[in-house]
């Protein structure tokens, strides 16, 4: 593979790590949220990771929906094609907007239909469908502000979705604590006003975005002159481009669901060691997403140029980068998992047990992982080569990964820490079909 020298170093860092410390924010507020709902029990915990997943769905449709609005940007920026991008900016909102408020009409109306999938349990139905209505407001808000970051982070501001997370960030902390515990003269909420906290702050992030995009005069959302007629053309290539990520992974997120049922039917004590174990291996996740995000804006960039073999080049160091990086943060996760437990308030010894294996098995699969989702997120997403991934990722999670996980939960009744090894498993054979795919070159293509 190329070296990782400094003109690979010059050209990522500035996308890199905006995108990494908006991550590690984004991050940080789920953990701080977690730390202060772990104050108020397991079966608080178990309610929110329910909502959780569920909403998890929507935020799988606004990646996809972002990351196929970020090829087509990062192209049309490299190839000066300013003309595009107010009609890639207009299908995208338009498609996450319907969808959006598809996912918050069923959040406010029928949570406890939805819930019921994933338990019987009345205790958890009851204070998760409260959180749930609480929250329906921020999915919306949630999936615009993505499009407005994308079109910052491709047009060479990336610091401005940065700067507008600080913001959000200490403004949800607030709102949470205010909302949560009833101080500083609000209601006292319990859950339910951490999902308050977060729609307000969300709908702050968009009014910011909205305005700075306006008093910039931002290409992302300038008309140009014939711009109209030429977006039947955008949404086809769009959908073209688009569709197959979609389909990924929304089919990856249906996915984790089928997981969360798994873990749902190990009991409570499950569902709570995975939401605690997600969060923080989502810590580690923050520089691998600002990996992703750099990989498909300069891919993008050197593609829309026709510089094949830099792109390739390119390819080359970010998959390096994160195998490496997924062995120093991997063996982290593996040596010191009581050491991250410490943030969260827990006396219950088998809770924290499970955990720490939890958090041993992703410490143990994390450069693959890593190696995978740099392939997947980046390489050849940034590609357009989406329905080679569709194929093979829909394969690998349908056909092994999430009928083993049933079959380990419901048939086996094997304990949580099994059950998510059945689905870690899976990763080492994702690779062996992905890497092949890389080394051919064919997963450049010419949208």
């Amino acid at each position: 593979m190329s070296k990782i020298d400094s003109n690979f170093l010059k050209k990522m860092l500035p996308i890199a790590l905006p995108v990494t410390l908006q991550q590690l924010i984004a991050t940080s507020l789920n953990l701080v949220d977690t730390a202060m709902i772990s104050s108020l029990g397991e079966t608080k915990i178990a309610a929110v990771s329910l909502v959780v997943q569920f909403n998890f769905l929507l935020v799988c449709v606004v990646i996809a929906m972002t990351a196929s609005t970020e090829i087509f940007f990062s192209r049309d920026y490299g190839a000066k094609k300013y003309e595009n991008l107010f009609n890639t900016t207009k299908v995208s909102l338009s498609i996450l907007l319907t969808i959006s408020a598809i996912f918050a009409y069923v959040s406010i109306f029928i949570p406890k239909n939805i819930l019921s999938l994933y338990t019987k349990d009345m205790e958890l139905i009851v204070e998760a469908s409260s959180y749930m209505r609480y929250l329906a407001p921020s999915m919306i808000f949630f999936a615009l502000n993505a499009v407005f970051a994308a079109g910052f982070r491709t047009g060479g501001s990336p610091n401005i979705p940065l700067k507008v997370s600080i913001l959000s960030f200490f403004t949800n902390i607030v709102l949470n604590y205010a909302f949560i515990f009833g101080k500083l003269g609000a209601p006292k909420l319990g859950v339910s006003g951490a999902a308050l906290g977060t729609s307000l702050s969300r709908g702050l992030e968009f009014i910011i975005f909205v305005s700075l995009s306006l008093l910039r005069k931002e290409y992302f959302i300038k008309r140009f002159k014939g711009a109209e007629s030429k977006y039947l053309m955008s949404l086809k290539r769009f959908i073209i481009v688009a569709f197959p990520i979609l389909l990924t992974d929304v089919f990856w997120g249906l996915a984790q669901n089928m997981y969360q049922i798994s873990y749902a039917n190990l009991g409570q004590q499950a569902l709570a060691s995975m939401l605690l174990s997600t969060t923080i291996e989502n810590i580690t996740y923050v520089m691998f997403r600002g990996l992703a995000a750099a990989c498909v804006v300069l891919l993008g960039f050197e593609l829309g140029n026709g510089f094949i073999d830099n792109a390739t080049e390119l390819a080359e160091k970010f998959l390096s980068l994160a195998f490496k990086a997924g062995i120093v943060i991997g063996a982290m996760l593996l040596i010191f998992p009581g050491l991250f437990l410490k943030i969260f308030r827990l006396d219950d010894p088998l809770l924290i047990g499970v955990c720490k294996n939890l958090l041993r098995i992703r410490g143990l699969i994390l450069p693959i992982r890593f190696s995978n989702d740099i392939l997947l997120g980046g390489i050849l997403r940034g590609g357009a080569d989406s329905m080679f991934v569709l194929q093979r990722e829909g394969a690998v999670t349908w056909l092994l990964a999430v009928p083993g996980a049933l079959i380990a939960s419901f048939i086996f009744n094997l304990p949580v820490e099994a059950v998510y090894g059945v689905i870690a498993a899976t990763e080492i054979i994702k690779l062996m079909l992905l890497y092949p795919r890389f080394s051919s070159g064919k997963w450049i293509r010419i949208v």
